[in-house]
């Protein structure tokens, strides 16, 4: 159980990065502390999503609920390929809303993206066959339609590729290491304190010269010394 709370909650710790490096390059002014808890609580909100006031693997499943309903447009209970397609657009939609109220992005950003677009091209094949056989994997019974189950489970890691499984592990990883810095108590629960506490412990790292405000200079620090390590463990991989 707390392994797949781990993986689901790694984009919830990704904020304190996002809040203290921002790597995308969207803001180049200061950062304070109090915006960093201001951020977190906004987050922690979203990610309680049964609103116990702890984020674990019940939220989780709530989420799933929850974007099943979302999904299904007709209220019968089952996703078909149609209505999956359908929210994707959405999101597609909405993502490319957001983007336009963003300020330009940085070429390093730019980059970032053309070496994804040319990684999914790399991939060849048919996206909408890719599609329709992952759909056909998850729905166990055959029907042509998912349930709430079919729709909330994991896929089998042993039917990817290696590459992929090796991919997933990596991020398994730092997703369960940034989860159990967090989780201070290790009760596989993580409270707004906890998430606080871990945030600031980020920005904390980033702000050298400790006068509660991460400048612009120091983002960019930390945004080098990131890269630094990246590259040193691609070179020792």
């Amino acid at each position: 159980m707390k392994t797949s709370f781990f993986f689901a909650g790694a984009a919830m710790l990704a904020l304190g990065t996002a809040a203290v490096a921002q790597s995308g390059g969207e803001r180049s002014g200061p950062t304070t502390r109090s915006e960093v808890i201001a951020k977190v609580d906004a987050r922690f909100a979203k990610m309680d999503a049964n609103g116990d006031g702890v984020v674990n693997e019940a939220d989780r499943a709530a989420r799933q609920a929850q974007r099943f309903a979302k999904l299904d447009t007709n209220n019968d209970g089952e996703l078909t390929p149609e209505e999956l397609r359908a929210g994707r657009e959405m999101r597609h939609d909405q993502m490319r809303e957001r983007r336009a109220d963003r300020p330009a992005p940085t070429v390093e950003q730019q980059q970032k993206w053309a070496d994804a677009r040319a990684k999914r091209a790399g991939k060849g094949g048919d996206r909408t066959a890719r599609m329709a056989e992952r759909f056909a994997a998850r729905d166990g019974d055959g029907n042509g339609k998912l349930s709430l189950a079919e729709f909330s489970a994991r896929p089998d890691r042993a039917d990817r590729p290696a590459s992929k499984r090796a991919g997933h592990r990596g991020h398994h990883r730092g997703g369960k290491g940034m989860m159990n810095r967090a989780d201070a108590n290790s009760d596989g629960t993580i409270s707004i304190e906890e998430m606080r506490t871990a945030a600031l412990a980020r920005f904390d790292k980033v702000d050298r010269d400790g006068d509660g405000t991460i400048s612009a200079a120091e983002r960019q620090a930390a945004r080098d010394a990131r890269k630094a390590r990246r590259q040193a463990a691609s070179q020792d991989g």
